[in-house]
């Protein structure tokens, strides 16, 4: 990824990895899709690497603020009705 500084906002660092999704808009109709898959696929990896390590340490049951502010994360994206996590 290089200096992350570089990146004015979250949505760009989103858009260079991969992971921002896809939109399809025909008239009236606006579809959200998978994620696009349009960055790095070993920065991909390496997150989705990263995701796995933290829900394997969550799971032993050592206390990890990471975990748990991921989990924080991915339920109140499960109330809206977009993936912020």
């Amino acid at each position: 990824l290089g200096d992350i500084r570089r990146f004015n906002n979250p949505s760009q660092l989103n858009a260079f990895v991969g992971v921002d999704p896809q939109v399809y808009e025909s008239g009236n109709l606006t579809a959200h899709l998978s994620i696009s898959k349009r960055g790095t696929a070993i920065s991909r990896k390496v997150l989705y690497l990263a995701i796995n390590q933290i829900q394997s340490a969550k799971k032993v049951g050592n206390p990890c603020h990471i975990a748990d502010y991921y989990e924080k994360r991915k339920r109140s994206s499960e109330t809206a009705s977009h993936k912020k996590a």
